[in-house]
């Protein structure tokens, strides 16, 4: 439960850095490269759960949220490639933005949902 809520945190964390690092192509890489890793570790730790999880229904339960963050993620990236590199004014910037709050909101639901299901 503690491997789970830090990854969140980092999840969070790196994908907010891929919004300050809009200027930056090569700070924009680092960002992905990192929110990446951080991703893996996240879905690795959250399969080891429904390993252990005797309810079938939690284990899709799990999945599904894992599929969300993933799906989020993906959208995520879209926006920051379309960010990374482009003229100083761009609005791709606020959608990227937008973006970032959405992961962040969807991981803490995704770690909410977790700590609930190991605790019943």
């Amino acid at each position: 439960e503690q491997l789970l809520s830090v990854e969140s945190r980092e999840l969070g964390s790196t994908c907010r850095k891929m919004v300050a690092a809009e200027k930056s192509p090569e700070e924009m890489l680092v960002a992905m490269t990192s929110s990446f890793q951080v991703l893996c570790c996240l879905t690795e730790a959250c399969m080891r759960l429904v390993k252990v999880m005797t309810s079938e229904t939690q284990q899709q339960e799990i999945v599904a949220k894992v599929d969300e963050v993933v799906m989020n993620y993906i959208c995520l990236l879209r926006a920051a490639e379309a960010v990374s590199g482009a003229a100083p004014i761009n609005p791709n910037v606020k959608v990227l933005a937008q973006h970032s709050v959405t992961m962040a909101t969807i991981v803490s639901t995704l770690t909410r949902s977790l700590k609930m299901l190991l605790n019943k």
